[in-house]
């Protein structure tokens, strides 16, 4: 399996994903990785994953290679909206989570602001 690079711009600047190459298609599984590490820390999942389905892993707002957020102090939600935001230019309209730690945070905040996506 081969891990691609990519970047989606929404209003705080480039928020950074890894993805997988090759995919059979399917539901994607967005991967969100804890704080304060980044998304390459997804990386040994999305390797025991495989090709059996999209994979999304994006490093969050202010970690790895994603632009910072733009407000002092940003909670969960504000994350959360990040993420729902970056899905949004990417095009994935409706995906399964997966979160470690913070991350789970994330995702249990998004799923609750957006339940068709999630």
């Amino acid at each position: 399996m081969e891990i691609e690079r990519g970047f989606a711009r929404i209003a705080e600047g480039q928020v950074h994903f890894r993805s997988n190459v090759g995919a059979n298609g399917g539901r994607p599984l967005v991967l969100i990785h804890m704080s304060p590490v980044a998304s390459g820390f997804m990386v040994p999942l999305m390797e025991e994953l495989g090709d059996s389905r999209p994979l999304i892993a994006p490093d969050t707002l202010g970690n790895g290679d994603s632009a910072a957020p733009n407000i002092e102090n940003p909670e969960i939600a504000y994350f959360a909206d990040g993420l729902r935001r970056a899905l949004d230019v990417m095009g994935v309209k409706e995906c399964d989570i997966y979160g470690v730690r913070t991350g789970a945070m994330i995702a249990t905040e998004l799923a609750i602001a957006d339940p068709g996506r999630i």
